[in-house]
């Protein structure tokens, strides 16, 4: 497919964008040109006293926080005698044959989700020609 070009706006992209620039330039100008040669008055206005009261704020006190608790130590495992003979562990044991049995499963609601096929469609009371002679247009 040829492009016409007369109409293709991407040759005259640069022309028009340079015309733009001057024109919107050049009123520029001529605006402050003209706003140059207009004479303002100035106009004196009264000045109002503002009478500031100072109060005397009390300074804020600053609180210390306390010091972060100390990180636990980590026991590092030594290949060295100097732990004591004294020191003991006691003996740990786990029962396992008192652990509670587990609860009983929920309850089965069968009645809730119960598809009911039907053979004929729910029509309102009257039929649908009382509804059509309430509507109002």
């Amino acid at each position: 497919m040829k492009k016409n070009p007369e109409a293709n706006l991407k040759l005259k992209y640069k022309k028009v964008l340079e015309l733009g620039m001057r024109g919107s330039l050049l009123a520029l100008v001529l605006l402050f040109q003209f706003l140059r040669v207009i004479d303002l008055e100035a106009v004196e206005t009264e000045t109002k006293e503002i009478q500031i009261e100072v109060a005397d704020i009390p300074p804020t006190e600053q609180f210390k926080r306390p010091p972060p608790p100390p990180k636990p130590s980590i026991p590092i495992p030594s290949e060295s005698e100097d732990i004591p003979e004294d020191l003991t562990i006691e003996a740990t044991t786990l029962d396992l044959s008192d652990i509670p049995p587990p609860p009983p499963p929920p309850e089965e609601d069968d009645g809730m989700n119960i598809f009911v096929p039907y053979d004929e469609p729910p029509s309102p009371i009257g039929g649908f020609g009382s509804i059509h002679k309430a509507l109002k247009y």
